[in-house]
Parts: structure tokens; sequence; C-alpha cells
């Protein structure tokens, strides 16, 4: 038999090559994802037929159509994998496994998790409400569905077939293109040539000013990145407001089963609300998200100066005042940088740096 060990994070193709195997041994420290979807496109080696056929069609639907994470103790309760063991015995526990099966199983002839027609269409049902919300340019849900049902109603084979088809499709969209365009990017943008030989100052603390919108949406980011953020706001109701939108938000990605309790509690540990200007004095970096007005953002910036570290970034998160503008009344104009995030902050992985002439390159 071939036996699959696994380690880390176990995504898309491999996932799919782990699939593809007669039996699978993880580490108690993986993660299995398929995030084929998330990029426009649907999996290309099997993995619309595979995984329904092991943890079956509700979970495998969810998986394919979402990108959900599940862990190594969740796969094992679902079929995924056939045992779990601590990362340095896998090799023996790969060994065991092989070892003691008396014949090897393909995946792709299993159906006793697909064949309950009654569990096949709730699952089917489910499927077309999460395709009612996509936009309809974004093809790979529907030819996922597609390609999974093919699958079931026909045999393996006729669903990778359907797969391939649907896969080749997908690739053609300017959805899928820009979004895999996107992908690539965005593992660049930490490559800037000139900056190679920089070393950045360290940020071990953060504050946000503002606890608007756009303000609560940057706290959020951060505290998602690990960083401890104070927060200040004028006025204690605005804070009180932000902290809810936070909360709510992390609620969603919990229940959405993208966050797990724990995580959500360790992040709104992190928020520290103030509306003390004294309180941002420890901050390594800090942002502010005030009303877009010249005058009100130098207010703020001349409160910050004398406030924290010499060398401590202070940035603006302004889209349309010049840069110069802003450093004009500043001490030290050279710490100042742009740092403009997209709406909603928390949810667009994308943030435009701006460095005026001067500004430090570190």
């Amino acid at each position: 038999p071939v036996v699959a060990a696994l380690a880390g994070m176990v995504l898309g193709g491999a996932l799919e090559l782990a699939l593809a195997c007669h039996f699978r041994v993880a580490a108690s420290n993986c993660r299995f994802r398929m995030p084929e979807v998330t990029v426009g496109i649907v999996p290309g080696a099997g993995g619309t037929q595979r995984l329904p056929r092991l943890v079956g069609l509700p979970t495998a639907l969810r998986m394919l159509l979402t990108g959900e994470t599940i862990d190594a103790d969740r796969a094992l309760m679902l079929g995924l994998v056939d045992a779990v063991c601590a990362p340095g015995d896998l090799m023996d526990a790969v060994c065991h496994l092989r070892d003691s099966i008396p014949r090897p199983r393909r995946t792709s002839r299993l159906r006793e998790r697909i064949d309950d027609v009654a569990v096949a269409a709730a699952a089917f049902g489910e499927a077309q409400e999460t395709l009612a919300k996509t936009p309809p340019e974004i093809i790979a849900p529907r030819r996922i569905i597609e390609t999974v049902r093919a699958g079931i109603d026909g045999s393996a084979e006729a669903g990778m077939r359907c797969e391939q088809t649907a896969f080749a499709e997908c690739l053609q969209t300017p959805a899928a293109q820009n979004r895999i365009y996107l992908f690539f990017a965005s593992r660049q943008t930490s490559k800037v040539p000139e900056f190679e030989t920089v070393t950045p100052r360290p940020v071990a603390q953060a504050a946000v000013v503002g606890m608007g919108t756009m303000g609560s949406g940057i706290v959020q980011v951060l505290v998602q990145a690990g960083l401890p953020v104070t927060a200040l706001d004028r006025d204690e109701a605005a804070l009180v407001r932000g902290l809810e939108r936070i909360r709510n938000s992390l609620d969603k990605r919990v229940a959405q089963g993208k966050l797990a309790p724990a995580g959500r509690d360790a992040m709104l540990a992190r928020i520290k609300l103030t509306t003390q200007w004294a309180d941002l004095a420890a901050a390594d970096l800090v942002i502010e998200a005030v009303y877009e007005d010249p005058r009100v953002k130098q207010e703020v910036l001349a409160h910050l100066e004398p406030l924290v570290a010499p060398e401590a970034v202070v940035a603006t998160n302004t889209s349309a005042i010049s840069l110069d503008v802003l450093a004009a009344t500043m001490q030290r104009p050279e710490r100042l940088v742009g740092m403009h995030f997209f709406h909603p902050a928390q949810r667009m992985p994308l943030v435009e740096i701006v460095r005026r002439k001067g500004a430090a390159v570190e």
C-alpha cells in the first residue's frame, strides 16, 4: 500500500496527492485545506472526487466551496486521515500502519459516504445557497458543484473528466486570472530590491487614533497579526462601538469555522481602549485614522510626536491628502509614512504604503 506521511500545512495539490494514496497518517500539527476556490479555480488533481468519498458530501462541499481549514483531530474524526501521531513519531506510525493493513483500498472506489440520497440532496441544497451569494463572474463554485455531482451520479472517472474540463475553463476567466495575479503579487510585496539591505524597525506595540469604521478595521488587522494595540478616541461611545464592530467581525469568522473561539478571545484581549493620549507613549507604530481633514490630522500628529519614542513610526491612513502637507508641521517629518488601508480594512488584502521624499528607509 501507499501511505502518505503528512505534517504542517497540507494544502490544495498536496492534499489531493494524499487523497490519492491508500492511507494517510497525520502529525498532530497538521492543518488541511482546499484553497483553490479562493483564487477562482477548481481542484485539478481529483480533489472533487476523492474528498467526498472520504469525509462525506456535506463536509467535502463545505471545504471545497469555502476553503475551510480543519485540524488533524477533526480530520481523523471525519475519516480524512487514518491515524494521528506526535510529529516525532510520524515515520514509525506510517510503517506500523503499512505493515498492519491486509490489503490496500482505492479512495476513488469508495462509495459508502456518498450513496445516501437524502444526505446528498441536503448537501447540494446547502451548496446552492452558497452559490447564490457568489458573483456570476466567479464560476469556480458552480463548476465544483457540477464536478462533485458528476462523480456522485456517475463514477469517479467521469467526475475527474468533468473536473479537468472545469479547471481549464476557470483558468481562462478574467476573475481567476486576476485572483491568481493578486495571490503571487502579494507575495512579492516584501521583496522590494532597494530595501533588501535595510533592517526594518521592530514593532512590538501598535496604536490607532480614531475608532470609526476604518480605525476599528485597522485595529482588527493589527491584532490578527499578533500585535497588542491601544485604540484612542476622544469619544468613549465611539470606542465601545468600534470594539463591538471588531467583536462581531471575529464572531462571524468563528461561526464560519475560520477562527477558533480561543483565537478570537486572544485577539480581543490584545486591544486596549483609551481616551488618554499618554497611553500611546509605548507604541512603536501609530496609525492615525481620523477625519479626512488636513488640519485635524495635523493636530493629531502634533499630539503624537512629543509622546512616542524618536524611533517610533508615525503613519497616516489618508487617501488623498499630501504627506508633505501633513509633514510640514512635524518636528521629525522623516518618520511619517502613508499607510492607506482599503475598506473594509480587515477583509481587503491590500495596504498602500506611501513614502515621501526624505522619509527614513527603515
